[in-house]
């Protein structure tokens, strides 16, 4: 029980990050220098990748 509860948790609060990101990526990208601020356009492939580069944790 606990565990279905936890991981129901887990679900919701990965969903909210990806609303977050989704929302502010371009502002985070420009933030940690992946983009220029007067970039315009959806972000790119890489540009998400770099992203996940840096936000992943360190195993």
């Amino acid at each position: 029980m606990a565990r279905s509860r936890a991981r129901t948790a887990l679900d919701a609060l990965a969903g909210l990050i990806e609303a977050a990101v989704d929302v502010r990526g371009r502002d985070l990208a420009t933030r940690i220098g992946l983009i220029t601020p007067d970039a315009t356009g959806l972000l790119a492939h890489d540009t998400g990748d770099g992203m996940s580069e840096v936000f992943r944790k360190a195993d």
